[in-house]
């Protein structure tokens, strides 16, 4: 609920509203349609997303663009049927952690979209400099409250990130869809996270 609430300016939800909840849903219904028109948007610009070398981050079940060879990292992994887990970037290295341990993942891409919070990717492009490609996008209604927030958000991100990187910004109808992508290694290549 926090994303409604950013993108429609509200302070706090008021889920004893019928009022609140009727567009509460609707926007549920709007992020689903949206997501799979970023994610045909990523298709269509060859940025691969269903590799097993592949890991999104911190999305569930309504948020996710997951195909079925990527692997999830997420503290909402449950509404995906996959296992609770959390991604740390410390000094430019990966460390994946379920509740109960570190995991060994093969992983050389880390991708998300529409982060909860800016400094869930304040450390990923230490990632990019560590050798890891990474995507991070933005996409919502044009008339959301948070769309400067977010924008400015990406477009930081861009600028923290080497110069070979790509920008892409559209708009479908009254959608903006926008995503900041790492040039892409080989990813028959596999790395081991280094715990």
């Amino acid at each position: 609920m926090k994303q409604f609430n950013e993108s429609k300016g509200y302070l706090y939800a008021d889920i004893d509203s019928v009022s609140y909840m009727r567009e509460f849903e609707g926007w549920m219904n709007k992020l689903i349609e949206n997501k799979n028109i970023y994610q045909d948007l990523l298709r269509y610009n060859n940025i691969e997303i269903n590799y097993p070398t592949i890991a999104e981050v911190g999305k569930g079940l309504c948020d996710s663009i997951a195909m079925p060879e990527t692997k999830i990292i997420s503290p909402f992994g449950d509404t995906l049927g996959d296992e609770v887990k959390d991604l740390i970037v410390y000094c430019g290295e990966p460390i994946v952690l379920d509740s109960k341990k570190r995991l060994n993942e093969y992983i050389l891409k880390f991708i998300t979209q529409n982060p909860y919070e800016q400094r869930q990717i304040r450390q990923w492009p230490t990632l990019k400099n560590s050798g890891f490609d990474l995507c991070v996008g933005m996409f919502g209604d044009l008339s959301d409250k948070d769309y400067v927030k977010k924008m400015k958000c990406l477009s930081e991100f861009y600028k923290s990130l080497p110069e070979d990187s790509d920008f892409t910004y559209e708009t479908h109808k009254n959608t903006y869809l926008a995503y900041v992508n790492t040039k892409e290694k080989v990813l028959e290549k596999q790395k081991i996270i280094k715990l």
